[in-house]
């Protein structure tokens, strides 16, 4: 164990450095852990998947269940306080005002015979990842899709993880209301690489979007 004293001249400095190598360690770790799942993905594909899902969202699916059905996201959708979903239709309407006036124009020059034109053309897929299970937030949700609507991305894919097989109810009443079918009930570093390698269930994406926890994020930085 390292000592350190306040009142050393050079106390900031050596505590500083402890604080940055732990950070290091910290990330090193995790990057690691992330890529032994990455690889299990990669090569396992659904299987890995089923088994990852089960093993850290304490849940009982298989290959089957990976894609959520409508009649359970009816299910839980219906279990929501209409005050609460009626704020989030006015923050949809604010969100597709807001991101309308980002939309860009295509154009053209012509100048002494030659044409020279800027086309603006959306991705053909995203993939858009919507924490879940201990820690919701359903917001997301009208952050990432809403965008990629106005963009008119063709495919929009969902992945949201369902702890001890429960979802919330405004997650799924979100999906119903903002018409996305394509929702699989996987979370962490097993659904960045399910969306970056595919898998036979789940074709891959050509963009991956949405917040996530320390392994979301590096997973990200790893399949990029």
């Amino acid at each position: 164990m390292k000592i350190i004293f306040e009142k050393d001249n050079k106390f900031e400095k050596l505590f500083q450095k402890i604080v940055d190598d732990k950070s290091i360690n910290i990330s090193n770790n995790i990057d690691k852990k992330v890529n032994k799942i990455l690889n299990l993905v990669r090569f396992n594909g659904d299987k890995a998947l089923v088994d990852l899902t089960n093993k850290y969202d304490k849940s009982n699916i298989n290959k089957n269940a990976l894609l959520v059905s409508k009649t359970l996201i009816n299910k839980f959708a219906s279990d929501i306080n209409t005050d609460v979903l009626n704020s989030f239709k006015i923050a949809i309407k604010r969100v597709k005002r807001f991101h309308k006036k980002q939309y860009p124009k295509n154009y053209k020059i012509k100048e002494k015979g030659i044409d020279i034109s800027l086309r603006w053309k959306p991705i053909d897929s995203a993939g858009l990842y919507i924490p879940g299970g201990k820690a919701s937030y359903p917001s997301s949700l009208i952050m990432n899709i809403v965008p990629a609507q106005i963009a008119g991305v063709k495919r929009i894919v969902v992945v949201t993880p369902g702890y001890k097989n429960t979802f919330s109810p405004y997650t799924m009443a979100l999906l119903k209301l903002l018409n996305i079918n394509e929702v699989y009930r996987i979370g962490g570093a097993q659904a960045i690489g399910a969306l970056a390698f595919g898998t036979k269930t789940i074709k891959p994406v050509d963009k991956i979007f949405g917040p996530g926890n320390a392994y979301v994020s590096s997973a990200k930085k790893q399949v990029f």
